[in-house]
């Protein structure tokens, strides 16, 4: 896999890897107030950038997803779920986070947030095959719960 490209719109936005076998590298809030910190109040959201740009390589999507101890602790989501960075998208990634919780949430300046992930990609642009039906398979049309529980 080719270097992945990232420029620093601010040096204290640096993207940070938790261990040698982390699968993604957490995204900071690009945030810098007079008090050192944002709240969040129970039903809001915030948007912010990430103080990065990054170049994925081709076949590749970045994936932005929830930090474990913010959804945990504080049932802070991501706005839409998950993120999606194309390796075509040069801009600053923007976050948009919702606190779902009970409490009121202070976010410290340039906190760790989210974390991208990048794997690689099904290329949809040239393999889409429109037809009158699909093959048949043992599942079928079943979904929603129906393989059972355990």
């Amino acid at each position: 896999m080719e270097k992945i490209n990232i420029v620093l719109l601010n040096k204290q936005a640096k993207p940070k890897i938790g261990s040698k076998e982390a699968a993604g590298m957490d995204l900071r809030m690009n945030i810098q107030t007079a008090q050192g910190y944002t709240p969040l109040l129970v039903g809001e959201s915030i948007q912010f950038g990430t103080g990065v740009k990054v170049q994925i390589p081709r076949g590749w999507v970045g994936l932005i997803l929830p930090r474990s101890g913010l959804g945990f602790k504080y049932e802070i989501r991501l706005a839409n779920t998950t993120g999606v960075i194309d390796s075509d998208y040069r801009g600053e990634i923007q976050v948009k986070m919702r606190n779902c919780g009970e409490h009121e949430v202070m976010l410290e300046d340039f906190e760790r947030v989210c974390q991208m992930v990048i794997v690689p990609h099904y290329k949809v642009h040239d393999n889409l095959n429109f037809v009158d039906s699909l093959e048949d398979s043992e599942r079928g049309e079943s979904g929603f719960g129906k393989s059972g529980k355990q």
